[in-house]
């Protein structure tokens, strides 16, 4: 609200008798203490949310502690496994078997 908005409300209030100003000050009250039970279920719902966030985290915390994860392997440990199976066998033989094998 601006500065003359504000003064023309003041100007019109100050012309009302004594018991509307006291009805009309019972009614901003009222409007206020609305607005801040609003504001407190707000920090009351976000406390929630922050309790409830830090419980997940400490188990995922608690989890990676308790779980011991298996070995990470390097592709290059597999270099040579499984050649005995290929000892005698021609690789220009093996492949022309294959190609022959496709045709039917």
């Amino acid at each position: 609200m601006s500065t003359d908005s504000y003064r023309e409300v003041l100007k019109q209030v100050q012309q009302l008798a004594p018991t509307e100003q006291l009805r009309l000050m019972e009614d901003l009250a009222e409007m206020l203490n609305e607005q801040l039970e609003s504001l407190k279920n707000v920090e009351t719902t976000i406390h929630q949310i922050e309790e409830k966030l830090q419980i997940i985290q400490d188990a995922i915390e608690q989890a990676h502690e308790e779980i011991k994860f298996p070995k990470q392997y390097s592709i290059t440990e597999l270099c040579g496994l499984g050649k005995e199976i290929w000892d005698g066998v021609d690789a220009q033989e093996y492949v022309n078997q294959e190609r022959d094998s496709w045709d039917g």
